[in-house]
């Protein structure tokens, strides 16, 4: 199945990236600047045509609320991501719970990473991604299950000088699955 994330920023630059895998396999990343949402829902489109079954992940805060919006009215395929939203997802352990879902999303995309369990995931070679990939931080907060909680996107942000926007399209689109059974269960 080919998974397109679509990660999107605020501001004067709008980038989009998208991810095409096979299995787990990360084939590629492009990116596109300054783009409106027209022209990133144009690429999303065309990139999820040249695969039959194919599914968009497309950040659905800010600017690529109105992506979503489009592709739903185009009948394309598009699972909705909003990273600030609950997650009742648990670690691989079942140890630990998630914050929210954009906690969950980079720590799936950690676990699938972590050689300690045999690595799951082929990255391309990618300077920023390794980059972003590397940047965040994590920490717990109480609860029952006890929560990870990811370093907010703006702190990651202020560190780099610029959006990670490569991680979150290679988490958000590894995160299809979940995403994808909790339309299901609405």
């Amino acid at each position: 199945m080919l998974l397109s994330g679509t990660a999107l920023h605020e501001g004067a630059a709008l980038a989009a990236f998208y991810l095409c895998g096979d299995g787990l396999v990360v084939a590629e990343l492009e990116t596109h600047d300054r783009e409106d949402t027209m022209q990133t829902t144009a690429h999303v489109q065309a990139s999820l045509s040249e695969k039959e079954g194919a599914a968009a992940v497309v950040d659905s805060i800010g600017v690529g609320g109105g992506v979503v919006d489009r592709l739903r009215e185009l009948g394309a395929p598009v699972l909705a991501y909003t990273g600030a939203a609950k997650s009742k997802l648990r670690t691989r352990d079942r140890e630990w719970g998630f914050f929210n879902v954009r906690s969950a999303a980079y720590w799936k995309l950690r676990e699938l990473l972590d050689p300690a369990f045999g690595a799951e995931l082929a990255l391309p070679p990618d300077d920023l991604l390794v980059s972003d990939l590397t940047t965040p931080t994590w920490d717990i907060t109480t609860g029952v299950p006890p929560k990870i909680k990811v370093e907010p996107k703006e702190d990651v942000v202020a560190r780099l000088g610029r959006s990670p926007d490569r991680d979150d399209a290679v988490a958000m689109s590894l995160f299809a699955d979940h995403l994808a059974a909790s339309k299901l269960a609405h």
